[in-house]
């Protein structure tokens, strides 16, 4: 998974953004995650390593499959948005102060 977390540290560098996308999520939208063909070329540059991490965080694929999710572009777009939300909500995390 080094090569998705380094595209995804690559991409994402500005600690608000991803403070924001860890209290909101992808779905309001996020530069360069919006329109399928990003999600999609996202997904299948890093598809291996999203279905493990996906795997890792203790989902399955079937998680992602909703009335909602009615062609595979809903699908892809599902699990590259949880992706980057997971992503950013572990980088917000390691960045709050010892309490």
């Amino acid at each position: 998974m080094n090569r998705l977390f380094s595209a995804l540290a690559e991409r994402f560098t500005d600690p608000a953004e991803i403070h924001d996308i860890a209290r909101n999520g992808a779905g309001g939208g996020v530069s360069g995650f919006i329109y399928y063909h990003e999600t999609r070329s996202f997904f299948f540059a890093y598809e291996n390593e999203i279905q493990e991490y996906i795997s890792d965080l203790g989902y399955n694929l079937r998680d992602f499959v909703t009335t909602e999710t009615e062609t595979v572009n809903c699908l892809i777009n599902r699990l590259v948005w949880a992706t980057i939300e997971a992503w950013c909500q572990q980088q917000a995390d390691a960045t709050l102060p010892n309490v």
